[in-house]
């Protein structure tokens, strides 16, 4: 939740910043129980209800960033005040503000493995393609079915990922690596420590950054596809909650012909394209707003040649896999 959070285009903020201090129960982060009454003409009806308190036992007064929000708004009904308040936000304004911490970076490092590898679901060639490492490394060490989803799932969700992220990485490192020569140039010891910004993960967070845009039209893509295909199955599932009924009438006894699409593919291509484009261009702007942030040690132009590479190189699988998908039938 705290990677899409970044760039949602609402937040939890306070009203009045003078009236959480004053709060003595903070029913925001604890819950509590309350009294509520309902009327209608004359008759008048109290009971007593439990409302839960925030999960991630957040303070909306010391919200700074909504990367640690789940939004499941357990705050504002449960303010005395009404101090919490739901409000829109400049684009992307969460961006920028920071690398994301290391346990964020491996989570986008496995969900840009996991949602990569789903999206070549459906183009053989780049399946295979991805597959091929684990197949030959089965096949190699003599492993059967469970060795190989073993091995596909390690290469996968992280391996291949970062194998992925590798270019932008050494593209980033390459552009700070400065070179001296001539009779003047003596060895010395550094005079400062290792900067704590220029570690692995740390970088890994500033590049995943601009991608959680580009990830999140490829989630859009993936739940258009399936609710077009599936949707039309709504009333069955409604008449016919075990689907026994409806599975024998459609496949079984053929009495039925299945739901078709709601959009048609002539529509629902162009869509897909236009999701996933809008996600690309989301994706440099987010990086254009992470580099203005960028502390000083860090190199701007090679963070700038990294992030595009880190976003060229999936858009461009996940374009030709449309096209692939939908384009060429």
């Amino acid at each position: 939740f705290g990677l899409y959070a970044r760039i949602a285009p609402f937040e939890l903020r306070t009203r009045d910043q003078a009236a959480c201090p004053s709060c003595k129960g903070q029913f925001c982060v604890s819950g509590g129980s309350f009294w509520q009454r309902f009327s209608l003409g004359k008759a008048v009806l109290y009971w007593h209800s439990r409302r839960e308190g925030c999960p991630m036992d957040l303070v909306p007064e010391n919200i700074r960033d909504s990367r640690d929000c789940t939004y499941c708004f357990n705050c504002v009904q449960a303010c005395p005040s009404n101090s919490v308040r739901i409000g829109f936000r400049p684009f992307m304004a969460d961006v920028g503000k920071g690398p994301l911490p290391a346990d964020e970076a491996f989570f986008l490092v496995v969900l840009f493995g996991l949602l990569t590898a789903n999206f070549s679901k459906v183009y053989v060639d780049l399946r295979e393609a991805i597959l091929w490492l684990p197949q030959q490394g089965a096949l190699l060490l003599g492993w059967g079915g469970d060795g190989f989803n073993l091995l596909a799932a390690v290469w996968i969700a992280l391996l291949f990922p970062l194998l992925l992220l590798l270019p932008a990485w050494l593209l980033w490192r390459l552009a700070e690596t400065g070179t001296a020569a001539g009779p003047d140039v003596k060895p010395a010891r550094p005079v400062e420590e290792p900067s704590a910004t220029a570690g692995f993960w740390r970088r890994v967070g500033w590049l995943g950054l601009p991608m959680i845009p580009l990830l999140l039209a490829i989630h859009l893509v993936l739940a258009l596809v399936k609710i077009n295909a599936k949707a039309g199955y709504l009333p069955f599932a409604l008449n016919d909650p075990s689907g026994v009924k409806s599975y024998l009438a459609i496949n079984v006894m053929q009495a039925m012909n299945p739901p078709g699409l709601l959009l048609p593919l002539d529509l629902l291509k162009w869509l897909v394209l236009a999701a996933l484009l809008l996600g690309i261009a989301a994706s440099f702007f987010a990086l254009r707003r992470c580099s203005t942030q960028l502390p000083a040690p860090l190199s701007r132009g090679g963070y700038l040649a990294g992030g595009l590479v880190a976003i060229l190189l999936p858009s461009a699988l996940y374009i030709a896999t449309v096209i692939r998908w939908l384009f060429i039938r």
